[in-house]
C-alpha cells in the first residue's frame, strides 16, 4: 500500500435525525489527512435531509432515495468508494478523535494485512457511556465462524481489494450481515490483527436492530452459523439464545411467564457450557473491564458507592468542555460525620468538597484541559477523609456528565 492511502468512510442513514450530526461529525473531525465521506439516506423524512445539506461542502458524495435497507444502501457506498481501505459508520454510532489514523498506521505497518478491528464502548441514546464491549478479543477465526461475533462493527476497518473479491453484504440478511462479511473474510484465509485501542462507540437503545431483532435474528444467526460450522445446532447459536431468553425473563409480566423463559434461559447455557468455556479462558487483561459505579455516564469504579480512594474512567469519545459531578453523603454514615474529599483530574484541576448531616449533596464542575481532550480518556480521582475505617463507603457518586 503506498503512505497515505485513501479511505472511504460509508454512513447510511434512515431517519436518524437526533443522532447524525453527531455522527457526521466524528467522521469529519478526523485527522486523517487521505479521507472520502459518502452518505447513503433512505429518503428520510424526519430532517436528516436539512443536516446532511449543512454539511454537504464537506461531504465527498451524498444521495437520498428509498432503498431495500441498510445493507442495500451500505452496498451502494461500497460501489461508490475509491479507498484502498474502507469501513461504515451507521448513523447513530461515532469514532474516537484520531482512529481512522490508528486504523491506517496499522496498514501502513503491514501491507498483507486485510482486516483490522479496534476496541468499542456502549453508549445511550443520550450519549452515555454504559461500558466496554466486553467480548472484543485478539483474533481467533475457529471463535468468529462457531461461536459469537467478538468485533464491534463500527471498530472495523478493511482492504477494498479484498472486498471487491469476497463479495459485499448479503442483502437478505437484516441483522447478522456484518457478522456474515467478517466470516467470508475469515474463511477466505484473511489476515485480520486486532488493535486494543478504542476506535468506536455503538448506540444501544430499544430501537436497534440487535435490541428488537428477536427470533427473527435468532433464526439468521443459527443460519449463519450454520454456514460456516458443520452440525445442525452450532454451540454460538446457544450463546444468543440465552441472551434473547433473558431479555424476555426481564420484559415478562406474569409470574409464570417469567418462571418459562428462565427455564429456557437455563437449558440455552448449559448446552452452551463449550462456549462459555472459551469466553471464561480468553487472555485475563480482557477481563475485569465492568466493575462499574452506577449512574449517568460512569464507567470505572471499585463500587457504586465511594470509598475513601477510588478512580473513575470515562473514554471522551467527543470534544468536550467540563466534567460536572453530582455527590451526595451516604446516608448509613454516622449522624454527625462531616466527609471532606478531594475530587482531581489526572492532567487537570481538582476541587474540594465537604459532606454534611446539613449539607448532604454537592455538585461540582471541572474544567477538561486540552490535556485530557488529547488522551481521550478521563480519569477521575476521588479522596476522602473522615471516616471510621478505610474500607467504608462515604459518598454515592449520583450524577457524571461530560458537556
Amino acid at each position: 500500500m503506498t503512505d497515505r492511502p485513501l479511505v472511504s468512510i460509508i454512513t447510511p442513514n434512515y431517519n436518524k435525525a437526533p443522532y447524525l450530526e453527531e455522527s457526521l461529525l466524528s467522521v469529519l473531525e478526523q485527522d486523517y489527512p487521505h479521507l472520502e465521506y459518502i452518505l447513503i439516506d433512505g429518503g428520510s423524512t424526519d430532517g436528516s435531509l436539512d443536516i446532511i445539506r449543512k454539511y454537504q461542502g464537506r461531504i465527498d458524495r451524498w444521495l437520498s432515495e428509498p432503498d431495500q435497507g441498510q445493507s442495500h444502501a451500505i452496498n451502494k457506498g461500497f460501489a461508490l468508494a475509491r479507498g484502498q481501505v474502507v469501513a461504515w459508520l451507521n448513523s447513530d454510532d461515532l469514532y474516537f478523535p484520531g482512529a481512522v489514523s490508528r486504523a491506517m498506521a496499522r496498514f501502513a505497518a503491514d501491507p498483507e494485512l486485510d482486516f483490522l478491528y479496534g476496541q468499542g464502548v456502549l453508549l445511550t441514546a443520550t450519549g452515555e457511556f454504559l461500558g466496554y464491549l466486553p467480548q472484543i478479543e485478539p483474533f481467533n477465526r475457529h471463535r468468529l465462524l462457531s461461536c459469537y461475533n467478538y468485533l464491534m462493527q463500527p471498530a472495523c476497518f478493511f482492504k477494498k481489494q479484498t472486498l471487491d473479491r469476497l463479495g459485499y453484504l448479503d442483502t437478505s440478511l437484516n441483522y447478522v450481515m456484518d457478522w456474515e462479511l467478517w466470516c467470508r473474510f475469515a474463511a477466505a484465509g484473511c489476515k485480520f490483527r486486532y488493535e486494543p485501542e478504542l476506535l468506536a462507540a455503538d448506540r444501544q437503545y430499544e430501537g436497534t436492530k440487535t435490541r428488537s431483532g428477536g427470533w427473527a435474528r435468532l433464526l439468521e444467526i443459527r443460519e449463519l452459523s450454520q454456514n460456516f460450522r458443520r452440525g445442525p445446532w452450532p454451540h454460538g447459536y446457544f450463546a444468543y439464545a440465552a441472551s434473547h431468553m433473558r431479555a424476555e425473563r426481564r420484559r415478562a409480566g406474569s409470574l409464570w411467564q417469567k418462571a418459562m423463559y428462565a427455564g429456557a434461559e437455563g437449558l440455552y447455557n448449559a448446552l452452551n457450557s463449550r462456549n462459555l468455556y472459551f469466553q471464561w479462558h480468553r487472555p485475563r487483561w480482557l477481563h475485569g473491564i465492568y466493575y462499574g459505579a452506577w449512574g449517568r455516564g460512569l464507567s470505572q469504579a471499585s463500587d457504586r458507592l465511594l470509598a475513601p480512594q477510588v478512580q473513575v474512567k470515562q473514554p471522551l469519545y467527543r470534544r468536550a468542555e467540563k466534567l460536572t459531578l453530582g455527590l451526595r453523603r451516604w446516608d448509613k454514615l454516622r449522624d454527625s460525620a462531616v466527609i471532606k474529599g478531594t475530587v482531581s483530574l489526572v492532567n487537570g484541576p481538582q476541587a474540594s468538597v465537604e459532606l454534611s448531616p446539613t449539607r448532604p449533596a454537592a455538585e461540582l464542575t471541572l474544567q477538561l484541559p486540552p490535556q485530557v481532550q488529547d488522551s481521550h480518556l478521563l480519569q477521575v480521582d476521588f479522596s476522602f477523609t473522615g471516616l471510621n475505617g478505610k474500607s467504608q463507603a462515604a459518598a454515592w457518586l449520583s450524577s457524571f456528565q461530560i458537556s
